[in-house]
């Protein structure tokens, strides 16, 4: 397997609990804003923000991030992190990061670290999408014990 990887972030603006989350402030700055920093610090070779809001967008943007507009009819991230997968026309051999955009005081060692442990010896569990949806190396959120 490379060491290359991308990150994806999926963002939206329609939490019922917590609405337009990614642009809550922590300390002056967006949530989002603090997991662009994040991510543009890891080894990652691209990062790209994955959401269905203009406002997300336009914020993203003005942090130089690469921005995925996305359907709103998704029912989960790695939903919309699929799609964008797809409109990117990303290669299936290269690992996809899902970082939430809501974790911005992910350790970005363990974000460097988590694609690197995928090998042609190790078996990966591939996420099964819908039939017209192609199939990805899909990493998803990190679970510390």
């Amino acid at each position: 397997m490379s060491d290359s990887f991308v990150i994806i972030v999926p963002a939206r603006s329609g939490s019922t609990r917590l609405p337009n989350k990614p642009l809550a402030m922590i300390n002056g700055r967006s949530v989002i804003s603090r997991v662009i920093d994040l991510a543009n610090s890891s080894n990652a070779s691209n990062l790209y923000i994955a959401t269905d809001s203009n406002e997300i967008m336009d914020h993203c943007k003005s942090y130089d991030a690469n921005v995925v507009m996305t359907s709103s009819d998704h029912i989960s991230g790695m939903d919309r992190i699929a799609e964008a997968a797809k409109i990117l026309d990303l290669p299936l051999e290269i690992p996809i990061l899902n970082l939430q955009g809501d974790e911005p005081f992910m350790p970005v060692q363990i974000i460097n670290q988590l694609p690197m442990m995928l090998s042609k010896d190790t078996p990966v569990s591939y996420t099964h999408l819908r039939a017209h949806e192609t199939s990805l190396h899909l990493v998803c959120r990190l679970l510390l014990e």
